[in-house]
């Protein structure tokens, strides 16, 4: 995917943008069935398994989103600048992030009794680990994987076409090994989700 992007820089990429289109349409659908998980034996079977089969076949969507952002970032044709990084993609990530986690932290002290501190300072204690909104949880995987472009961009413009073929490889081979239950220092998201930008 970057290899064929790569020498795309200078033109629109028409095939991320039906990508694009098709994983928005099953975000759509994962949310609408989503809620359809637990009405097992409270709708027709038939109705369950089409919604829950529908969801399940929907699961691809983030890591295509996740590898075409990586596709744009790593092979564009603009200078790679540290200033122009973090203005361009870390703060308008990291900032919002930071500021509508804080707002969640904030609204999780609402309770039947009232307001509750404790429950909220419980939220941000949590927070490093675990996001104070479900739907914040992607930048817990997203946010490392930005910080691998600078590391990424400078490798990738001086390897050939094989080497980014042996990068794909060798992050099926560590996703394999991660799933197979080994264990090690590597388990680690920074170090696991590297590889998947260069999808």
């Amino acid at each position: 995917m970057l290899t064929n992007a790569a020498s795309a820089t200078t033109r629109h990429i028409e095939y991320l943008d039906v990508l694009r289109v098709l994983a928005a349409l099953f975000v759509v659908a994962i949310h609408v069935l989503g809620p359809y998980r637990t009405e097992i034996g409270q709708i027709p079977l038939s109705d369950w398994s089409v919604a829950v089969g529908l969801n399940s076949a929907s699961r691809w969507v983030v890591p295509v989103f996740i590898m075409i952002s990586g596709v744009l970032l790593l092979s564009s044709s603009h200078r790679f600048t540290f200033q122009h990084f973090i203005q361009r993609r870390v703060m308008k990530v990291v900032v919002p992030f930071v500021l509508w986690s804080l707002l969640f932290a904030g609204l999780s002290g609402l309770t039947a009794e009232g307001f509750s501190w404790q429950t909220v300072a419980q939220t941000l204690h949590a927070a490093p680990d675990h996001e104070t909104y479900y739907h914040l949880g992607l930048f817990y995987y997203y946010i490392p994987l930005l910080l691998w472009i600078p590391i990424l961009r400078p490798i990738l413009a001086h390897i050939p076409t094989w080497g980014v073929a042996a990068v794909g490889l060798a992050w099926m081979g560590l996703t394999a090994w991660y799933l197979s239950g080994a264990h090690g220092w590597w388990r680690q998201d920074f170090i696991l989700y590297w590889a998947v930008i260069c999808g």
